[in-house]
């Protein structure tokens, strides 16, 4: 219609072109309204979305500014690229993480176990309640596997995943997929400069998770 209207600058086309438009901003206005609605009634189900919504409407995207640290002669080294960001916080991360001595102590003594251990069952029931409770919302891991995937699949993949969970519990191996991890920086409170002030957080695979889940629950109830 206004292509129209330039076409033939008629004041009757025009009119048309108005009413159009305004019919237009109206159906477009009440999506945007029923959008926010949506994200409103499922912010505390899929906080996700609501976030996600939140930071579109934003001006300023906060990420990691340039981090400070000291270089072997202590000299203070202003880290900017996301390469050397990267490499502070690692090295930080690294020097706060307790490392276990695995030496047994000679002085132990043997106590009596009235418990006998009893390995984890990997049942098709088991698999299939863990699937049947994920939050679909969530991110996958390094294996790329979405979580809504094995939701909706899970019928179809549960003897796969037991026969997966039996044969890598009992040769003590775990997929390389699974020892992998997505870490991100998140900022905690103080200046935004020094690597200190941030903790990481790691995303990891789901099918990891839930065969943890099952060994976890296994060893509560033992107790």
């Amino acid at each position: 219609m206004w292509t129209r209207y330039i076409e033939t600058l008629d004041a009757i086309i025009y009119k048309k072109y108005k009413s159009v438009r305004n019919k237009v901003r109206n159906e477009t206005r009440n999506l945007q309204r029923e959008g926010q609605r949506q994200v409103a009634f499922q912010c505390k189900e899929n906080p996700k979305v609501f976030w996600k919504y939140i930071n579109s409407k934003r001006k300023v995207h906060e990420h990691i500014g340039d981090l400070k640290s000291e270089d072997v002669y202590s000299n203070v080294v202003l880290a900017s690229t996301n390469s050397e960001k990267a490499e502070v916080l690692g090295k930080f991360f690294e020097s706060v993480f307790v490392k276990e001595n695995d030496s047994v102590p000679h002085n132990l003594q043997r106590r009596p176990c009235q418990s006998l251990f009893r390995d984890p069952i990997f049942s098709e029931q088991i698999i299939l309640e863990k699937l049947s409770s994920l939050k679909v919302s969530k991110s996958p891991g390094p294996d790329n596997i979405h979580p809504r995937i094995l939701y909706e699949l899970r019928d179809e993949i549960v003897l796969l995943l037991k026969m997966l969970f039996e044969t890598s519990y009992k040769l003590n191996q775990l997929p390389v997929d699974w020892k992998s991890g997505y870490i991100t920086a998140i900022f905690k409170k103080g200046s935004k400069s020094d690597p200190s002030n941030y903790r990481p957080v790691s995303l990891t695979g789901v099918i990891c998770k839930i065969m943890e889940s099952i060994i976890r629950d296994h060893f509560s109830e033992q107790r």
